[in-house]
């Protein structure tokens, strides 16, 4: 059982510059793992002055960081943002990462469509033994397209809160998400999720006509929207809930 939280971030690590510093020090908070109820490695795992430190752990498996994520299921918190975290990184530790409570991958932003789908096909697969309830991904650089949309909104019914603030969401990503709620209608209880956060997101004026609707259909705003951002057709609009303003 997890007895304590480990932080190690990557401003407190500035002066290990060599390789085999690094991985050392990961074998190190590998062996940590079974005694954490939450892990903070911010940064830490990305490109150091040598190589991708993702690209040098590969090979073994992250110098036994994912094989021991993977065998446990106590850890409450693990935060990986800005890690490098890739498609290949991602299914190495697909296990772990569903028995953690809540997972923060924001700011790896090479984790495609092909990565969330089996991130979303692990956790509905596993059901009864799936820990994570609340998944953040936030400030991607990329607008999050129809595919990555569609892997997103299948984690609906396996996760109770997605905290996307601050991304580009497009119009096919919102009708992804429009589209799970549309079939619940007539399916009680297929989505667990309880709150979708798009606070600070760029969306379009379709977009937010998409949120309203499927508040609607939920009577409660089970999506979140304040704030955002909307641009279309070089008009931008600030929403903050149904008030629009325009620039």
């Amino acid at each position: 059982m997890g007895v304590t939280n480990l932080t190690w971030v990557n401003e407190e690590v500035k002066e290990i510059e060599k390789e085999d510093e690094k991985s050392m020090i990961v074998n190190e908070i590998a062996h940590m793992v079974p005694y954490l109820s939450s892990l903070t490695l911010d940064g830490f795992l990305r490109e150091s002055a040598v190589k991708p430190v993702s690209n040098m752990m590969g090979l073994n498996k992250e110098y036994l960081l994912w094989q021991r994520l993977n065998v446990v299921d106590h850890i409450d918190i693990l935060s990986l943002r800005d890690c490098d975290i890739n498609d290949r990184v991602l299914m190495k530790c697909l296990v772990g990462f569903s028995n953690v409570k809540v997972l923060d991958l924001s700011g790896n932003h090479d984790i495609t469509a092909t990565g969330w789908k089996c991130l979303a096909d692990t956790l509905n697969m596993r059901r009864e033994k799936r820990r994570l309830i609340h998944l953040i991904f936030q400030n991607y650089k990329y607008a999050i397209d129809d595919q990555i949309g569609e892997q997103l909104s299948s984690m609906f019914t396996a996760i109770q809160r997605l905290d996307l603030r601050r991304c580009q969401l497009s119009d096919a990503a919102i009708n992804r998400f429009g589209c799970m709620f549309y079939y619940e209608k007539d399916n009680p209880s297929h989505i667990i999720l309880e709150k979708l956060d798009l606070t600070e997101c760029i969306i379009t004026q379709e977009g937010i006509s998409k949120c309203i609707e499927i508040n609607r259909i939920k009577s409660c705003d089970i999506v979140v929207y304040k704030s955002l951002d909307v641009q279309e057709e070089k008009s931008v609009c600030c929403f903050s809930c149904l008030c629009c303003c325009k620039k």
